[in-house]
């Protein structure tokens, strides 16, 4: 690791080389075991990274198939993806960082009330789908008083997301069946 370091200029410490692990770990039981896979990395997150709530949604209806931790108000759907205010946030970005949500201007108070109804003070947002078309969003939240995300936190989010996009439409069903039957 030490000659890694001198080579390249960075510096590694032990909590990103502990988050790389999980990672790898994730990505490969994620061809064998999908669901277990999700399950161990999202609720890793959740007791690691100080997240009060992750969820998936996903489909025609971006209704929500899969939800850890703390549940959110009023948060069967994220209609918002489709405002101009979340649009203008996002710009040509695959994901959403927002540290503080009370910050937001008032220009985006839609968004920002409608953070707020859910209990958010923070949130990371990864897209799902492509460009063209929007299939679904990964919301990283925290409902405490906000923090910044540090950036190792962002980077796994969105490569969580970006493994999530890989999978097929049977697994991600066979999630939303496996998160109904914990309810």
């Amino acid at each position: 690791l030490k000659a890694i370091e001198a080579k390249t200029g960075v510096k590694y410490d032990g909590r990103e080389l502990q988050e790389l692990k999980y990672l790898s770990e994730f990505m490969q039981d994620l061809s064998s075991k999908p669901i277990y896979a999700i399950k161990m990395i999202l609720d890793h997150m959740i007791n690691t990274y100080n997240i009060d709530n992750i969820s998936i949604y996903y489909g025609e209806n971006l209704e929500k198939i899969y939800s850890v931790g703390k549940p959110l108000s009023e948060s069967d759907n994220i209609d918002y993806i489709h405002s101009k205010a979340f649009s203008t946030l996002i710009g040509k970005k695959p994901y959403l960082r927002i540290d503080f949500i009370n910050n937001l201007d008032c220009c985006l108070a839609d968004f920002k009330t409608a953070m707020q109804t859910r209990g958010i003070k923070s949130s990371i947002q990864c897209l799902l789908g492509t460009d063209n078309k929007i299939n679904g969003l990964v919301m990283f939240n925290r409902m405490k008083e906000a923090s910044l995300w540090a950036e190792y936190e962002v980077n796994c989010a969105t490569m969580f997301a970006s493994c999530f996009n890989l999978l097929t439409d049977e697994v991600k069903k066979d999630l939303k069946e496996f998160y109904k039957s914990l309810a």
